[in-house]
């Protein structure tokens, strides 16, 4: 049985999911030492404005690549 595609060294296949799956967990990490740092007011203050700008570039990128997608262009 031959291996999937993207566990191949080298290939490149991330999904949107997978990615922003990364992306928050460093976002998560980042905000765990925080609290530990700084509380965990600031943590939350600070998790909830970096998730709120990931995601705002990420729905106004989707609009913009694939307008098709997105309800603007109907």
């Amino acid at each position: 049985m031959e291996a999937h595609p993207s566990w191949k060294i080298g290939v490149k296949q991330w999904t949107f999911i997978d990615e922003r799956f990364a992306v928050y967990t460093v976002v998560m990490l980042g905000c765990s030492l925080l609290a530990a740092l700084a509380g965990m007011a600031v943590a939350v203050a600070a998790f909830v404005t970096v998730a709120g700008a990931i995601e705002l570039t990420y729905w106004l990128g989707c609009m913009a690549f694939n307008p098709g997608r997105s309800g603007t262009s109907r």
